[in-house]
C-alpha cells in the first residue's frame, strides 16, 4: 500500500506558462484502487482509477514534474467544493 502521506492534493503553477493545475490522489477502501481527480484549479477536472503500481508512478511522475503538496487543507479556498464534493461522491459519503 501506498504510504498515506503521499496521498492528498498536488498543485502546480507556472504563471510563464498559464498552468495552474491540480491532482488529488486517494485510496477507496471499498474497491481496493486508487483515484485520482485532476484539472486546471477552478475547473471540474476529470477522474481516473489506478491500482497501486499505476498510482505509485504517476505520484513519481507528478512530484518529478514540480508538484507540491498542498498541506494546508484549504481545498475550498482553492478550487470551492471540489475536491470535498470529489471525495464525498467517490467515498459515498454525504
Amino acid at each position: 500500500m501506498i504510504p498515506k502521506n503521499l496521498l492528498g492534493r498536488y498543485e502546480f503553477t507556472d504563471w510563464s506558462k498559464n498552468s495552474n493545475k491540480f491532482w488529488h490522489i486517494i485510496f477507496n477502501t471499498s474497491k481496493n484502487e486508487y483515484v485520482v481527480h485532476y484539472g486546471r484549479i477552478g475547473n471540474k477536472g476529470v477522474m481516473h482509477k489506478y491500482n497501486e503500481t499505476q498510482a505509485l508512478k504517476k505520484i513519481k511522475d507528478k512530484i518529478r514534474k514540480g508538484y507540491k503538496k498542498n498541506t494546508s487543507g484549504n481545498y475550498q479556498e482553492i478550487v470551492g467544493t471540489q475536491s470535498i464534493d470529489f471525495i464525498k461522491n467517490i467515498l459515498g459519503a454525504d
